[in-house]
């Protein structure tokens, strides 16, 4: 991998975890980037950000559950619109 293309797809890592900080899905992202970039400590945080961010779904009364719960809704919507505009792709 050239390095201006892995600093560019860092940056884009980066722009997403501070447009949504509490959002599972980048952060396992995220942790995979690093896994591919030979950081495995940086990984490992990441992971464990993930995990933090898991138990604060399931726990209602959490101080950042609804933080969560608004960055999952966002993730799910995002998939399904992802899906849907790939499925009408398939058909025209």
């Amino acid at each position: 991998m050239a390095a201006s293309f892995r600093t560019n797809y860092s940056q884009d890592f980066v722009s997403a975890v501070l447009q949504s900080p509490y959002s599972i899905s980048t952060r396992l992202a995220l942790t995979n980037h690093y896994i591919d970039l030979g950081y495995p400590d940086l990984a490992a945080g990441e992971a464990y950000l993930a995990l933090l961010l898991i138990d604060e779904y399931e726990d209602e009364s959490g101080e950042w559950n609804d933080d969560v719960v608004h960055a999952l809704e966002l993730d799910v919507g995002l998939k399904m619109k992802h899906d849907i505009l790939k499925e009408l792709e398939l058909k025209t």
